[in-house]
């Protein structure tokens, strides 16, 4: 399960064969290196992701 991190992606978990979210068109690989798999946490400063 790959995950988009795009804050106002109303549906932001997506299949692992998919490059683009389904929901909202962002990338989900960053830099192309990254994919985020799940969310780990979330506060007034910022999000960690795994």
């Amino acid at each position: 399960m790959s995950y988009c991190i795009n804050p106002a992606c109303p549906q932001p978990q997506n299949p692992n064969s998919v490059n683009k979210c389904q929901a909202c068109g962002s990338d989900l690989i960053l830099r192309d290196r990254y994919e985020i798999i799940q969310p780990l946490g979330k506060g007034g400063f910022g999000a960690t992701f795994l």
